[in-house]
């Protein structure tokens, strides 16, 4: 599992030297499937992510680290839940769109020809650039559930590299209907925009 967690997570990692490192938090994962097991790990209550199975700790991290990196950027930076996927020099789109809407999907697909920026929260600074979080890619396993998702890294996908300074050149805002038979493309005035993405942002004031 550890090597698991490393191989997939490798383009999000930092070298140890870093000084960034010295405030690092720490985060436990204990794998139990009932509370006996629990108690004889020692874990303090509150002080743990639980995990029911050991395929299920991937999703779990992923789910963990996203959610306290957004609760440490807010306030600081703009958040789109969104896919983001980069050319060569750094432009990126940010494809915003509510969960199990598309994102990972058209990360998946367009980043086998693009830069691979992140499936889930596009992190835009006050100057427009943007500060990557190539995490795992977490895609809906054949279970459907929204819940149940498999974690796999953006190099076992065969993605393109992340690039080093990321900028956002566009926004695209992801609408699913099932009626349509195929994909179109509409371009939105600013306000119809701005609607369509406030919802699935964070830390917007």
């Amino acid at each position: 599992l550890a090597a698991l967690l490393t191989r997939i997570w490798a383009r999000a990692t930092v070298p140890s030297d870093e000084p960034e490192r010295a405030g690092a938090e720490v985060h436990e994962f204990v794998i139990a499937d009932n509370m006996e097991a629990i108690t004889a790990t020692g874990a303090e209550p509150g002080n743990y992510h639980l995990v029911y199975a050991p395929d299920q700790a991937p999703y779990a991290v992923s789910r963990a680290l996203t959610q306290r990196c957004i609760t440490l950027r807010r306030g600081t930076a703009l958040m789109l839940h969104a896919a983001g996927l980069a050319t060569d020099d750094g432009r990126t789109v940010a494809l915003v769109a509510p969960s199990g809407t598309g994102k990972t999907t058209a990360a998946r697909h367009l980043g086998k020809r693009l830069g691979y920026v992140t499936d889930e929260t596009v992190v835009i600074e006050d100057d427009d650039t943007i500060s990557p979080y190539a995490k795992p890619l977490s895609i809906i396993t054949e279970s459907g559930s929204p819940h149940d998702k498999a974690e796999t890294g953006p190099d076992d996908l065969g993605l393109g590299p992340t690039p080093p300074e990321p900028h956002l050149a566009a926004v695209v805002a992801l609408h699913r209907d099932p009626d349509l038979a195929q994909a179109e493309v509409e371009l939105l005035p600013l306000i119809d925009g701005m609607l369509a993405v406030i919802p699935e942002s964070s830390a917007l004031p």
